[in-house]
């Protein structure tokens, strides 16, 4: 039979491995990754495989692609800023020619 002190220091230790298995689950939940819940899954089902473990913690500290629709009114204004400033240019340089 297991000692109490010793089952103390068994469930202190099984609790250290459970931390360390979901360390990249409470990495995603800290950094409010979107796909936490898919990270946690595969932490939770593959994370056994070493590959899985470096796949979940790797997703979960790259930066997240934000995608920004593109604003085509403000390429727009762009376009049409520049190429009056181009029609200003070349009225002046006809009329300092003349």
């Amino acid at each position: 039979m297991i000692e109490g002190s010793n089952l103390g220091i068994i469930w202190m230790v099984i609790i250290f491995l459970v931390l360390l298995y979901f360390i990249p689950s409470v990495v995603a939940k800290i950094r409010g990754k979107v796909n936490f819940t898919a990270i946690l899954l595969i932490n939770l089902f593959l994370g056994w495989t070493l590959v899985g473990w470096i796949g979940a913690l790797i997703w979960a500290v790259i930066k997240e692609k934000t995608d920004k629709p593109y604003d085509y009114e403000k390429k727009r204004e762009e376009f049409f800023e520049k190429q009056t400033a181009k029609a200003k240019v070349g009225e002046v340089n006809k009329h300092n020619k003349n």
